[in-house]
This record gives C-alpha cells, sequence and structure tokens, in this order.
C-alpha cells in the first residue's frame, strides 16, 4: 500500500503515483471501512471502500463493484 512496502518486497512499479507506474488506488471512509467476512461467509464484502482503481482501471465506484478484475500477481523484480 505504501513505496517502502513495495520497496521492501521489491516490486518497482508500485507503491508509489509518478508517471510510468502502475496506478493502485482506493478511496475509503476510516470511520466505517471494515471486514464482514466470516468463516463460515468468507465472501461477504467489505464496508466503507467507496472507489477503487486496479492497474489504471476503476474496478469499484460508490462501493459497487463493477465486475472488472484487473489484478495480476505480483513478483519480486
Amino acid at each position: 500500500m505504501t513505496g517502502l512496502t513495495a520497496e521492501v518486497f521489491g516490486v518497482p512499479d508500485r507503491g508509489r503515483l509518478a508517471p510510468g507506474l502502475v496506478a493502485d488506488l482506493a478511496a475509503f471512509d476510516q470511520a466505517t471501512v471494515g471486514d464482514t467476512a466470516a468463516y463460515a461467509d468468507p465472501r461477504r464484502t467489505s464496508t466503507g471502500i467507496r472507489w477503487v482503481m486496479q492497474a489504471g482501471h476503476v474496478v469499484v465506484r460508490d462501493g459497487r463493484w463493477l465486475g472488472t478484475r484487473c489484478g495480476v500477481r505480483l513478483a519480486p523484480a
């Protein structure tokens, strides 16, 4: 989620906002963000996540997933 984390794990094109890097962003309400999943129901969605951009594509808008999957497995450089 930060440049330091990306640096520690050897992922050079993530963790910072700069031209040429991959844009992964999330906008959330810190007062309401939370995990609602449970062992018996692990697919329940989180709360408070309003907007997510993954690899430069908006995948969550107004708290609703848009059906787009842009994630990739990250491997250290």
